[in-house]
């Protein structure tokens, strides 16, 4: 029998007690006891666990197939371990296993069930060329059971060798290039510019291929008796080739294809050409005619592919790149050079510089009215704006500053100066020692041809002239003559700046 519970012998000690009524106890006796809930159904039973680790990623696929490709490598290097032969030894010369041929980027992308991007293809493409490394290591060292494990890994990424490449390229091209009516389908592409070119060959070129597949000859055409030139139509955008491409150069290299092949006039053409410029859209036309060509006759592709007519024309123009006119035209070359210059301050013109004696020197110390207080509060903006332009008028104009060459030129005059100074010193010096010769006193006949002129301007009396006057005299007879040393090669207003003249 089962116990009751607290709370049910807690209600059967109060009914119990004396003054309670009976009918609370006839209440409590109608109350059905607790009893607990039966269970008929069986519990939700949890689900099965996946059968692979990689269920709950998002590319589980890819996954599973990167993990199987890494555990078929790790077992067959340790394999190869424990037969001591990998790793190989470094005195062997280098094991070039055969070229493997594996499936397109596509198909790997249907076999993970994922868009293969540039990274996530090199990783499996790193995987299956080690794998096939060691397969051609174990085929070399004489293991079969590794190599039968290896091709059974490798099986759904190897492509099937059973058709050559030329037949997969014949049935990759022949496979819907010409539709039901005959016309072949090529695209053209050319810098901005592309095509799409349909063909189809004329009624009487379809006569005489049918009689040259048949090995029958043909009789020619009323046209092509007569000998007359065979005839056919180039529609462009709805256009004749003519009136769409004025030019003859571009209407020759549409039509290049058909003529190197020899089929010029033998194929009605139509085609859908957008973007791009004249010449643009000519090559995507004419690399579009090629392909088509290429589909409907077999015997023009090799003369297509000699001439480069199957090749798309990889030339871009080129970016335009910022500082330059165009992708590499560079700005115009200037000698001129930049001066100083202040902007929104008034400078004084040239002709108040004319009383100017001086130039300033080079060292411009820097002028009182710029150190002024910024976080001083009693002065105002205005007030600001006019110590600055009184500063910047303060300063020397920039025509006076003297250039580097002008100082250099200043020092070699004063070397030459302090030269001449030595040796105006000097000779005065030698005549103090050697005394002149007094030519009035004397009874010796002297050659006149031997005298120098300062003896003959002694000789007649005149004083002698020092070095420095003799400079200064020659100086003064080349300003006469219009000949200045100091600024020669210089502009007449510079020369006026400078105070030469």
């Amino acid at each position: 029998m089962a116990l009751a519970s607290t709370s049910s012998l807690r209600s059967l000690r109060a009914l119990a007690q004396p003054g309670v009524s009976a009918n609370a106890r006839a209440y409590y006796a109608s109350i059905a006891p607790y009893s607990p809930p039966s269970f008929d159904t069986a519990p939700v039973r949890r689900p099965p666990r996946p059968a692979s680790p990689e269920f709950f990623t998002g590319r589980p696929t890819f996954n599973e197939s990167l993990s199987a490709l890494s555990s078929t490598i790790k077992s067959t290097q340790s394999s190869l371990r424990e037969k001591h032969v990998y790793p190989l030894p470094s005195h062997l010369p280098t094991l070039s296993p055969p070229r493997a041929s594996w499936v397109s980027s596509e198909e790997l992308s249907s076999l993970f069930d994922v868009k293969l991007r540039t990274n996530t293809l090199r990783q499996v493409m790193e995987l299956l060329t080690e794998l096939h490394h060691l397969r051609h290591i174990s085929d070399m060292s004489g293991y079969p059971e590794l190599v039968q494990q290896i091709n059974q890994a490798l099986q759904n990424y190897e492509r099937d060798e059973a058709k050559s490449s030329s037949e997969r390229r014949a049935e990759r091209d022949s496979a819907a290039k010409v539709d039901k009516f005959g016309r072949a389908y090529g695209m053209g592409r050319k810098k901005t510019s592309s095509a799409r070119v349909w063909m189809i060959p004329t009624p009487s070129a379809q006569n005489i291929f049918a009689s040259t597949s048949n090995g029958t000859s043909a009789q020619p055409t009323t046209a092509t008796a007569a000998g007359s030139p065979a005839s056919s139509s180039v529609l462009i955008n709805h256009v004749p080739l003519a009136t769409y491409f004025p030019r003859p150069s571009d209407r020759e290299t549409i039509l290049r294809p058909l003529r190197i092949s020899g089929f010029l006039g033998a194929f009605n053409i139509f085609a859908f050409a957008r973007g791009g410029g004249v010449s643009g859209q000519a090559g995507a036309v004419a690399l579009g005619v090629a392909r088509a060509l290429a589909i409907l006759r077999d015997d023009a592709k090799d003369v297509l592919l000699a001439d480069g007519a199957l090749m798309r024309d990889t030339r871009m123009v080129e970016r335009k790149k910022t500082g330059r006119a165009k992708a590499r035209k560079g700005p115009r070359a200037s000698k001129t050079k930049t001066r100083l210059h202040t902007s929104a301050v008034s400078v004084p013109s040239k002709h108040k510089l004319k009383g100017v004696a001086e130039p300033h020197p080079v060292e411009l110390p820097i002028p009182e009215p710029l150190s002024f207080a910024l976080d001083e509060p009693s002065t105002s903006r205005a007030q600001k704006r006019a110590d600055f332009v009184a500063a910047v008028q303060s300063a020397p104009h920039p025509y006076l500053v003297k250039s580097k060459s002008h100082l250099r030129r200043e020092k070699r005059k004063a070397r030459s100066e302090a030269a001449s100074t030595n040796l105006a010193s000097l000779e005065n010096a030698l005549d103090e020692v050697i005394p002149q010769p007094s030519y009035g006193s004397q009874t010796s006949a002297v050659n006149p041809s031997t005298l120098t002129a300062s003896d003959r301007a002694a000789k007649k009396g005149v004083p002698r002239q020092s070095v420095e006057e003799r400079a200064e005299a020659k100086q003064r007879q080349l300003r006469e003559k219009g000949m200045i040393g100091e600024g020669k090669g210089r502009t007449l207003g510079e020369k006026k700046r400078r105070g030469i003249m």
